[in-house]
């Protein structure tokens, strides 16, 4: 379980409040989705869970508890543990690897679990030639490739918790596809969970189990798809017509 408690984010030049006393819990076997416009602190509340924002920029309050540990109070170490359990995938995933090392560097067994399951986990997500891809730079990769390859990356990395910002930004409806069949596998085994940060409405429908929306640095309560959406584009259309 992840539990976020009174989380409160602001920027420490101007003080300005990013995200505004945020609480949820999220449970295992289940794929949660957060959406919202751009500026409403999605990006930065996810950021904050496993602790990846720069603390010069940012101040955090509040807790977000793994197995009941705070990891708001981790030492660095303790945090590099937690990480290992919680994956997060980023937006941009070309730069999220080395442009000096090739794809297989990031699938050694000091990164993954089981090396074994590079072939089955590649070709689900339509990354073959695997050895090709493997031997490739990431500059080589396609903006869609790098993004599977991250996805890939994450999954080998057997995590409890699985964090997606914009996973489906760079892909086209048949990869998106691929995601959510991948994705649904996944929070079958060992009760995972998955939480996405995404613009796309229709993915976020189909896939998930509970959606929140953020609005103005709040976040919604978690609840049924159609009902959260419901009220999203309520306060979206009344926000057009004012």
């Amino acid at each position: 379980m992840l539990s976020v408690e009174q989380l409160t984010i602001k920027l420490n030049k101007s003080g300005r409040t990013i995200v505004n006393s945020v609480n949820f819990k999220l449970f295992g076997s289940n794929i949660y989705s957060i959406i919202g416009k751009n500026g409403e602190g999605k990006t930065v509340m996810l950021k904050s869970l496993t602790r990846l924002l720069d603390e010069e920029v940012f101040s955090i309050d509040g807790s977000v508890r793994f197995n009941d540990t705070d990891i708001l109070m981790l030492d660095n170490t303790s945090l590099l543990g937690v990480r290992r359990s919680i994956r997060y995938l980023f937006q941009d995933a070309v730069n999220t690897f080395d442009p000096l090392k090739k794809i297989s560097y990031y699938f050694d067994e000091k990164f993954i679990k089981d090396r074994k399951k590079i072939p089955e986990t590649f070709n689900n997500l339509l990354l073959t030639p695997v050895e090709k891809i493997l031997n490739s730079f990431p500059y080589e990769l396609s903006t869609g490739q790098a993004q599977r390859v991250s996805f890939a990356l994450a999954l080998l990395g057997e995590p409890n918790i699985l964090i997606l910002d914009e996973p489906t930004s760079a892909l086209d409806p048949i990869n998106a596809n691929l995601f959510k069949i991948v994705l649904s596998d996944y929070i079958k085994k060992d009760d995972r969970l998955v939480l996405i940060v995404t613009h796309d409405i229709n993915f976020a429908e189909k896939i998930s189990n509970k959606i929140a929306f953020m609005h103005l640095g709040k976040l919604t309560e978690f609840e049924n798809p159609s009902l959260s959406i419901k009220k999203y584009n309520e306060i979206f259309l009344k926000g057009i017509n004012d």
